[in-house]
């Protein structure tokens, strides 16, 4: 499926996104443009349920139901609405999704293509070098998404190329250069089959779109910091979803390992309900009111405990990726946190006091930078009255440099 899926250019466009993640669903009305920034002009997220017993097939069930309930609200409240700011004159355009993991898998491949000779690139020569390895890479992740998923067919919905070298030095644009050797690092991303016919047809029901496009929130997420902090080539991105914590390892400016571990913001919840021995949601609850100081002593120690104790098992899960990672590269000291809310800034503080000196680093603690509405939104504007959410800033970014690149 091609990343741009549309033939005549214009100046705007209304689009529809949806955001599948690990533990929640995003949906949002969109305008794209190319002579302002890009508006968010409806956002709405759900939780995917927070059962005490997380299975595949239930993880399964329960995204249905809340990709149902997503559309639904944009169906009705979003275009609503949208038909109140445009006074009923603007239609939706296009439908992207957006998804992650453990939807999909992700990975950065590279390729390299040599001569004895100096030689030029042509537009001819970059075609055949990108369609050869593209086969190669193709099949190769496909058959690494067969090893996860052994009952799936797996589906490339996403190659792109994200950076470009002549004989070992970056450069933006190779055509008509002289080098003796290129270097390409692609992302490629694969779904199963019939995860992405299932979305198709529970989206349908609401909106007939009959060629979404397709993109991976790695990949809009390293391209969108590669845009706002140009100079930072060495880092790592954090995203601590409801129910696993992913991170992406760049060097030198192209993503080259990710891993995971299966901990994320809902086992903090989670800890909190089994301690004060109440359900998941008033356990959400709980925490909504300690971060905003509406809780008495008694029910802050609890929720403070419970916090620390799932901290040290967040610590010991992020400590063995660190360590699978560093056997490969070297782990830079900064990390990119995107959050919606405040205990992202309470997991940010904690995180800035590590130092994994045990792994052999320096005691030089993380500088964690936090990606929220203060940093986008002096990119992207957001209607009154709309929900903010930083995942949906940084995908209407990620989608309107597409629209301008077309």
């Amino acid at each position: 499926m091609s990343l741009f899926s549309f033939t005549k250019k214009t100046n705007e466009e209304l689009s529809i996104i949806l955001e599948i993640g690990s533990g929640s669903i995003g949906g949002a009305i969109i305008k794209l443009s190319n002579k302002e920034q890009p508006e968010i002009y409806y956002s709405i997220r759900k939780q995917i349920s927070l059962d005490n017993a997380i299975s595949s097939e239930n993880l399964n069930r329960q995204m249905i139901k809340v990709l149902n309930i997503v559309c639904e609200n944009l169906q009705k409240d979003g275009l609503k609405h949208l038909d109140f700011i445009h006074d009923g004159s603007k239609k939706i355009n296009n439908l992207h999704f957006v998804l992650s993991s453990p939807w999909i898998v992700s990975q950065t491949k590279t390729a390299f293509y040599k001569k004895e000779l100096p030689f030029k690139v042509t537009d001819s020569l970059m075609k055949e070098i990108i369609q050869t390895q593209e086969d190669v890479v193709d099949k190769i992740a496909v058959e690494q998404f067969a090893q996860l998923n052994p009952n799936s067919i797996g589906i490339v919905f996403e190659k792109k190329i994200v950076q470009v070298k002549l004989n070992g030095y970056k450069i933006t644009n190779p055509i008509n250069k002289i080098a003796p050797t290129i270097d390409l690092a692609m992302v490629i991303s694969v779904a199963p089959q019939s995860f992405l016919q299932t979305i198709e047809k529970e989206v349908s029901k609401y909106f007939n779109y009959s060629k979404p496009t397709y993109n991976s929130f790695t990949l809009a997420s390293f391209s969108m910091l590669s845009d706002l902090y140009p100079e930072k080539e060495d880092y790592m991105f954090l995203d601590l979803s409801s129910e696993i914590s992913e991170i992406s390892l760049i060097r030198d400016g192209v993503l080259i390992g990710e891993t995971s571990f299966p901990i994320g913001r809902n086992n903090f919840v989670r800890k909190i309900a089994a301690a004060s021995n109440v359900s998941v949601e008033e356990a959400f609850s709980l925490l909504r009111s300690y971060h905003s100081n509406h809780l008495d002593q008694a029910n802050i120690k609890l929720v403070e405990d419970s916090l620390d104790v799932s901290m040290q098992e967040w610590k010991s899960g992020l400590h063995q990726s660190l360590d699978i990672l560093a056997r490969s590269a070297y782990i830079p000291r900064t990390i990119f946190k995107i959050t919606n809310d405040d205990f992202g800034i309470y997991f940010a503080n904690k995180l800035r006091g590590e130092t994994f000196s045990q792994l052999g680093f320096t005691n030089e603690p993380f500088k964690v930078v936090m990606l929220d509405s203060k940093v986008f939104n002096k990119h992207c504007k957001i209607s009154k009255q709309t929900q903010t959410d930083s995942f949906m800033y940084l995908n209407t970014l990620f989608l309107n440099k597409i629209f301008n690149l077309k």
